[in-house]
């Protein structure tokens, strides 16, 4: 048997096409491609790997209005399985001197 490893990652992604029922009542899937990854102090990031590729996201139903109308996602999720990530809920607020690197370095992750 084949022991999971916690992991998570900042993700900068794009939805395409629309939400799809997911995994438990109210809960929705979506297929994305990743934009950007980060990595979050503290967590293996098993999505480095993921920019420029379309997943499938899994959605808590806490965290799917806040992202209904939004054109690219800024979230923290986790790998769960091949091309399958589950959203924990949005990135945290960048921190400004981040921007400020990353704006000079534009391959530098986002926030």
């Amino acid at each position: 048997m084949v022991q999971p490893i916690e992991n998570r990652a900042g993700v900068q992604c794009r939805p395409i096409g629309p939400p799809r029922p997911g995994p438990a009542p109210e809960w929705t899937t979506q297929t994305v491609r990743v934009e950007r990854v980060t990595e979050l102090p503290g967590w293996p990031n098993l999505l480095a790997e993921a920019v420029g590729r379309e997943y499938t996201a899994i959605v808590p139903p806490q965290v799917s209005p806040q992202l209904a109308a939004e054109a690219i996602w800024n979230v923290e999720a986790e790998l769960v399985g091949p091309h399958r990530i589950a959203v924990k809920g949005p990135a945290a607020e960048p921190d400004p001197s981040d921007e400020d690197e990353a704006s000079e370095n534009p391959g530098a992750p986002f926030g």
